[in-house]
């Protein structure tokens, strides 16, 4: 779901709304369970991984989001459609 939500967010250009919309979506859609795993970690990790468990998920969590960033640019520049 979030692919293609990305890729249309980052290659559609032709109207301002239309993106901040597709944005709106892709936080709404994509980024919901981010509190539902943070309150899962909390019931059910012991008390003293808890800080470790909580700070695994954060970080794998960016980097993940910081690859798939990548990933499109790359793509983006590799098919040249970086150019107007």
């Amino acid at each position: 779901m979030a692919v293609p939500l990305c890729l249309t967010l980052f290659l559609v250009q032709w109207n301002m709304y239309f993106s901040v919309f597709i944005l709106f979506l892709y936080d709404f859609l994509c980024l919901g369970y981010y509190a539902p795993v943070m309150s899962m970690v909390q019931a059910t990790v012991d008390a003293d991984k808890k800080g470790a468990a909580i700070g695994a998920f954060g970080f794998s969590n960016n980097y993940i989001q910081a690859l798939t960033s990548y990933i499109i640019g790359k793509v983006v520049t590799s098919y040249h459609l970086d150019k107007d």
